[in-house]
């Protein structure tokens, strides 16, 4: 019966070559070698001749070099297949499988691990750094994920210091929370790629970006991870009004379309999914007869490594002029969808509004009246800035001749006249407001002739650039005269130099949230440098009275009183330049509607985010005659500085 079977099986193989399945056997020298140190590799077939096999390519590991192979020949009755290679760099990778081919069928060994150590410290294998990105041909405006890895890791490990360079076309932001470990196991080896450091990267423009070099420290070691190259693809011509990549859901609602005279409706559209929901145009709307103003842009996304997850609504408030019925109209909203690269386009709708009533809604009417100071009015918002004259320091004299006096000075007589030379500086007053030009303003604005006003409190900060209460004036005409850049700028120059204004807070609120500003670029709130100046008076002069009590009575509560209310003064002082600084703080604020961001300071650059008139933003650099400048929103790009309405100097 045995005897049978084996005839069997013999006549099986004889009959099938392909079902005898040959078992490669490899040998490795050293699975760890030196750097410069040489490496063989030995593959075994038992079985066949060398003219049956042919061998399969072989990509080099980065940390060796290649000699020599495949040299095939016979070995004890069995094909041997040879490779010779070199360590190049310490580091440690995969050998990949050797594919050995047949006429019958493939085989191929198995992978493993490779460690280069160092030439004086064969304990020592360091790590490798490189850079990976989430998607390698995005779309121009497509936002995607890079990450730098610590490669081919043991173990975890953290870096000391990394320097990155970012890409020169794009928009690259730094991200944290996403990114993964990756683990592989090779033979008794489990190999990491540990994310260190996340990136958002939104090309600018088509054609090939580089990602430079990055170096990472940790461990005692210093690696180069090599630049990479992403090829970035044209963003097709449909899809330019809106430059949105990712897979969105795009909705729009009314809040109603019955409505009484003198009445608004608000519109909402909402985008939302995965993509560069960041850096999209949202659609807009129209509506003939109507006043249409933006009534805010709320974003609620985070970053993941398709971009950035979440949604995007931007609502307009709709208020009819007269009586009748509208059309408010929608636009549509495309899109590419990555994963296949098709463009998607979520049609436009419409909503009809019915107004009851009849007669006409002014266009420059306010839901608040707004009411400009008078003479009287501007003086008392004024501040004195004391600080800023020289003479306000003579303040300090009398406590520093109090001092003088006691220490030096015997004769009362003597004593008498110099007290009396010290507190004539305090008569020394602040200048007053000429009167003329503020009520000329003031009359033209009684009468309702709001542009001639607007005129007259311009002339005036023009020449006194200073004056609060005329740019809070200022501010409030040109709100009643619909100019909305100049009203918001006007009052937050009057916020910036008049912190505790309150009339002006409440005038910008009204402004901003009327024409639907939200989210803007705050107003730090800070101590009037006058305060520093006359907390620094009171102290410094009761230092010194406690330290002519000390010198004609030596006691140690004296002069502890008097070094204490010293540090006091010394503080305050210190106080001064930093309240300086902030009453001259830069303003910056968008002067024409519907401004379009530059990804790039050049004219023929794609424009590819818009702002609203009145936007206050932060100027962070500039470039010839263009700044880079950066929303409440952290959006950023770049602006003609003929654009912007800003108390910042030339640079």
């Amino acid at each position: 019966m045995v005897g049978r079977t084996a005839a069997f099986v013999a006549l099986v193989l004889i009959a099938f070559p392909s079902a005898y399945a040959f078992e490669p056997e490899m040998r490795v020298s050293n699975r760890r070698i030196a750097q410069g140190a040489r490496l063989s590799i030995e593959v075994f077939v038992e079985g066949l001749s060398p003219d049956d096999i042919r061998v399969g390519s072989v990509d080099t590991p980065r940390v060796l070099t290649y000699l020599a192979g495949p040299d095939i020949s016979v070995q004890a009755g069995s094909v041997r297949i040879a490779f010779a290679y070199s360590g190049r760099e310490p580091g440690r990778a995969v050998f990949p499988s050797v594919e050995i081919v047949t006429s019958e069928q493939i085989v191929r060994t198995e992978p493993f691990v490779v460690e280069v150590s160092e030439r004086n410290d064969p304990t020592r294998v360091p790590f490798d750094a490189a850079w990976r990105a989430a998607d390698y041909s995005p779309f121009e405006g497509q936002t995607i994920s890079l990450f730098l890895e610590m490669r081919d890791t043991r173990s975890f490990l953290f870096p000391d210091t990394i320097t990155v360079t970012p890409p020169s076309s794009g928009l690259f932001q730094e991200v944290q929370g996403i990114g993964t470990i990756r683990s592989q196991t090779i033979g008794e080896f489990e190999l990491l790629d540990v994310p260190i450091a996340a990136f958002l990267f939104t090309p600018s423009q088509a054609g090939n970006v580089t990602v430079p070099a990055a170096q990472v420290r940790s461990a005692g070691y210093t690696r180069t991870a090599p630049a990479i190259t992403i090829a970035v693809q044209a963003l097709p011509e449909t899809v330019r009004g809106t430059g949105a990549v990712g897979n969105f859901l795009y909705s729009a609602m009314i809040d109603t379309t019955e409505l009484v005279e003198g009445e608004s409706s608000v519109v909402t559209l909402t985008v939302e999914g995965t993509g560069n929901l960041e850096f999209l145009r949202m659609p807009g709307i129209e509506a003939d007869g109507t006043i249409v103003t933006e009534a805010g842009d709320v974003s609620r996304f985070s970053p993941n490594e398709a971009g950035y997850a979440g949604s995007r609504q931007k609502t307009y408030r709709v208020t009819p002029t007269r009586g009748g019925e509208y059309t408010v109209r929608v636009e549509s909203f495309s899109y590419v969808e990555r994963a296949t690269g098709v463009v998607r386009t979520i049609p436009s709708r419409s909503f009809t509004v019915s107004v009851s009533g009849a007669g006409t809604l002014s266009e420059s009417a306010a839901p608040e009246t707004l009411h400009v100071l008078d003479a009287e009015g501007v003086k008392a918002v004024q501040p004195l800035n004391v600080y800023r004259r020289p003479v306000t320091y003579l303040f300090l004299l009398p406590g520093a001749v109090a001092v003088f006096v006691a220490l030096f000075v015997r004769s009362r007589r003597k004593r008498a006249g110099i007290f009396s030379l010290a507190v004539f500086f305090l008569a020394l007053g602040a200048p007053e407001l000429d009167d003329s030009a503020l009520n000329s303003a003031y009359i033209l604005w009684s009468a309702d002739e709001i542009e001639q006003s607007f005129r007259v409190y311009d002339e005036i900060v023009r020449e006194s650039p200073d004056i609060v209460g005329v740019w809070y004036n200022r501010g409030v005409a040109a709100f009643s005269l619909g100019d909305t850049a100049e009203a918001v700028y006007s009052l937050r120059r009057a916020l910036t130099a008049n912190p505790h204004f309150g009339d002006a807070r409440r005038a910008l609120s009204t402004v901003e949230s009327y024409v639907g500003l939200e989210r803007q670029v705050e107003i730090r709130s800070f101590v009037h440098p006058d305060y520093s100046v006359l907390l620094l008076a009171i102290a410094f002069t009761i230092a010194c009275v406690f330290c002519v009590a000390a010198i004609h009575r030596t006691r140690g509560g004296y002069v502890a009183a008097g070094v204490f209310f010293l540090t006091v003064a010394i503080g305050a002082a210190g106080l001064v330049p930093f309240g300086a600084r902030l009453v001259r703080s830069d303003i910056a604020v968008v002067a024409e509607s519907d401004l379009e961001l530059k990804r790039v300071p050049a004219d023929d650059t794609e424009l590819w985010h818009s702002l609203p008139a009145g936007t206050a933003v932060t100027i962070d650099s500039e470039h010839e005659q263009f700044f880079l400048i950066r929303t409440g929103y952290g959006i950023s790009g770049w602006v003609e500085s003929a654009s912007v309405l800003t108390n910042r100097r030339k640079r």
